[in-house]
């Protein structure tokens, strides 16, 4: 084997991070170099991936329904057009706390997913920045749901938790 040829890249280890299921990585990867090689740019499967993973987040209950990560890249299901996701609407009132902050965070979950889990929760700048949830369970549900975009875009300090 080549050197490097069987490490993970860091597109790779980014859409396995956002995957809805961890399990079955090593076939992940070598589904995941199979589409990128046959032209597929990792934009175009994380794109895919944010569609899916709302829409999964609309429909799916059980996890079991989900396709694991290299079935889902051999499938090219970051393509699916799925027309069973909600049309656009327009965007809920943001709570007045975000005062323009919630722009990165849409940047990167896209809006409809800002509305329907970060637009009504207030939102203190910090240090250390805080989401002020409206119940336990939504401070539980964000911190463990988004732990990761969050502290990309906020750090380490960043504080989920419940008013």
């Amino acid at each position: 084997m080549r050197p490097g040829a069987g490490q993970e890249s860091p597109e790779f280890l980014e859409f396995y991070a956002a995957y809805a299921k961890k399990e079955a990585r090593g076939d992940a990867f070598r589904a995941y170099r199979q589409v990128t090689k046959a032209g597929h740019t990792h934009q175009s499967i994380m794109e895919g991936l944010r569609r899916s993973l709302f829409d999964w987040n609309l429909r799916v209950l059980d996890k079991t329904f989900i396709p694991l990560p290299a079935s889902y890249l051999r499938a090219h299901r970051f393509l699916d057009e799925l027309g069973s996701s909600p049309a656009p609407t327009i965007p809920k009132p943001v709570h007045a706390s975000w005062n323009g902050s919630q722009s990165k965070l849409v940047k990167a979950l896209g809006q409809p997913i800002f509305d329907a889990y970060f637009a009504d929760q207030q939102f203190l700048p910090g240090p250390p920045p805080q989401i002020l949830c409206t119940s336990q369970f939504k401070a539980n549900l964000i911190a463990n749901k988004f732990r990761f975009p969050l502290t990309r875009l906020w750090g380490e300090g960043m504080i989920v938790r419940s008013v």
